[in-house]
């Protein structure tokens, strides 16, 4: 029998996250961000770049208003975890700032 031990840590890595903000409505009391796609970025810097490029593609040829944004994760549950929060945070600032 082998000597096998699982990796029960998970490192932190670069996400890209697809998003979708169409369903927000000014006056609605919770902003909600629709989270279309979570990609792990490669670890190497050319694929990773490529990986950026593909999602940009899809994203500039959709006719919704969709955003390519990045973040630092420890999984894609937590990248779109992230992604919704940040967009709570700058809906909720709109909605006191007026």
């Amino acid at each position: 029998m082998s000597e096998y031990r699982p990796d029960l840590v998970k490192s932190p890595g670069r996400f890209f996250v697809v998003a979708d903000d169409e369903n927000y409505r000014r006056d609605d009391p919770l902003p909600y961000r629709e989270i279309l796609e979570v990609v792990r970025a490669s670890n190497n810097k050319e694929e990773s770049g490529l990986q950026w490029e593909e999602l940009r593609k899809v994203v500039d040829d959709n006719q919704s208003p969709l955003y390519l944004l990045k973040f630092t994760a420890r999984s894609h549950g937590h990248a779109a975890g992230l992604a919704r929060r940040a967009h709570s945070i700058i809906r909720y600032s709109m909605l006191r700032d007026g």
